[in-house]
């Protein structure tokens, strides 16, 4: 998801540290989104904004939308 990778590049650029994070919490748990159907960047980043979005390590992609949801 270009949200997840823009958040990436611009925490890299400013700490020169690499963060990977989950592209599936954001399926998920994003419900002004359409999960694996798409959605609108302001939806997502408003999400990031409010929620925080883990490490990939924590909620890994599963490359559709969760049964139950929101992990």
């Amino acid at each position: 998801m270009v949200v997840v990778a823009a958040i990436e590049a611009l925490h890299y650029i400013k700490t020169k540290e690499l963060l990977v994070l989950s592209v599936q919490e954001l399926i998920d748990c994003d419900t002004k989104s359409f999960g694996c159907a798409g959605g609108y960047t302001e939806n997502a980043l408003e999400y990031v904004q409010k929620n925080g979005l883990s490490r990939e390590s924590d909620y890994g992609y599963m490359g559709r939308e969760r049964i139950l949801g929101c992990k």
